[in-house]
């Protein structure tokens, strides 16, 4: 795991292997940064669901973004994602000659991603980019793209030009797709629906 661009490039990413977490596969992680870079500006602020060790929100905060928000349950995962900040900022940020301590504004909720968003509504937060890879085989995907559009609807979390990025299995995220475009038809819709496949892995956008 490694930072593909930005600032931080090169930086290797910590984190000890976990079945729950799967990081992005460098590849991947350069396709989806090519797909977001238009929108990926100095005052984008950046979602990262079902965050892990952080390599796709940190890798928002190496090209530039304005802040990121990380959404993790999971103990070991949270400890390693801050770890991984910390040390962004000892070695990039922070001032030998002057001692002074550079801070990345970057944030960590540790709850799941359901409260997590709810709590972020709260709060009032906006954000221009959402990124989530959640577990693939499970209802999250498609429940946590309806309550994210569902917020959308409601003028809530979302900025209003976004971009929604789901990294998934190639399979469910076709069903799901098909889904949303049920559900939303294009001649209605006010948001547009891509799918790029990079294996058997691939990337679910939704912009609005």
């Amino acid at each position: 795991m490694r930072v593909v661009s930005g600032r931080f490039r090169g930086f290797q990413l910590k984190g000890k292997k976990h079945p729950e977490v799967k990081p992005t596969q460098d590849n991947i992680k350069e396709a989806l940064f090519n797909i977001l870079s238009p929108s990926l500006t100095a005052e984008t602020s950046f979602l990262d669901l079902f965050a892990g060790f952080g390599g796709n929100g940190i890798e928002a905060l190496s090209r530039g973004a304005k802040q990121v928000v990380f959404v993790e349950k999971l103990p070991q995962a949270v400890k390693e994602l801050s770890g991984n900040l910390r040390e962004i900022e000892k070695k990039f940020l922070s001032s030998q000659a002057t001692g002074k301590k550079g801070r990345l504004n970057a944030r960590i909720i540790k709850d799941d991603v359901s409260k997590g968003l709810k709590r972020l509504v709260k709060e009032k937060e906006a954000f221009d980019i959402v990124f989530l890879d959640p577990p693939y085989f499970t209802k999250l995907p498609f429940e946590t793209l309806q309550s994210l559009l569902s917020f959308a609807r409601a003028g809530k979390l979302l900025a209003p030009s976004f971009t929604i990025a789901c990294e998934g299995d190639y399979g469910v995220n076709e069903e799901i797709l098909l889904q949303l475009k049920e559900q939303y038809p294009e001649e209605k819709s006010v948001y547009q629906f891509s799918h790029r496949r990079y294996g058997s892995h691939s990337i679910l956008l939704i912009q609005g």
